[in-house]
């Protein structure tokens, strides 16, 4: 049977036709609908986005006061040892108030949220010398010590942290982008 996609695509999976399908249809649907509509479902899913990212910085700082021996124990053998625990409970009270505020964001406004989403970004950079600690120095968190190699958990911690930053400046160019169009309507 012929078909349009190239071979090594055509090829992979049947279902990838039904889902291109299925995107062009959504696209002509979202193309007439007014917008009002699209605006409003523009900031529900930049929300949907947001939402994960928020409960993760939300238990994320639960976890620095509940368990803080765990998280400032992967700073061990950095310098400043003394302020380890005052580093932990600021950034887990950080956490905790970013993470609140990403979870409402949309009513905050997009401006307000975009500057969330930047604060968010850099409070993961400041935290990530204690991560590349724990891998360097293989230091456990807690009892847990985590595995090395590309299928080790180390690797997925890492991933994930990239994909976290990824998410978090998506997000604060996606709330850039309609606070400044909310801007020029006005």
């Amino acid at each position: 049977m012929p078909s349009l996609l190239p071979d090594s695509v055509a090829a992979y999976h049947p279902l990838i036709g039904l889902i291109l399908l299925f995107l062009l249809f959504a696209g002509f649907v979202v193309e007439r609908l007014p917008p009002v509509v699209v605006a409003t479902l523009g900031a529900l899913s930049l929300w949907l986005v947001g939402l994960p990212a928020a409960a993760l910085f939300l238990a994320a700082g639960v976890g620095h006061f509940r368990e803080a021996p765990k998280f400032y124990g992967i700073m061990k053998g950095m310098p400043l040892e003394r302020w380890h625990p005052a580093a932990n409970y600021i950034t887990g009270a950080a956490e905790l108030w970013l993470g609140a505020e990403l979870a409402i964001a949309p009513l905050l406004g997009a401006h307000h949220a975009s500057q969330i989403a930047r604060a968010l970004f850099w409070l993961v950079l400041l935290m990530s010398p204690a991560n590349f600690n724990m891998w360097y120095n293989d230091v456990p968190f807690g009892d847990q010590r985590l595995t090395y190699g590309w299928t080790g958990t180390h690797a997925l911690r890492c991933a994930l942290q990239v994909l976290l930053l990824a998410v978090l400046h998506f997000l604060r160019i996606s709330y850039a982008a309609a606070a400044s169009a909310s801007s020029k309507g006005d």
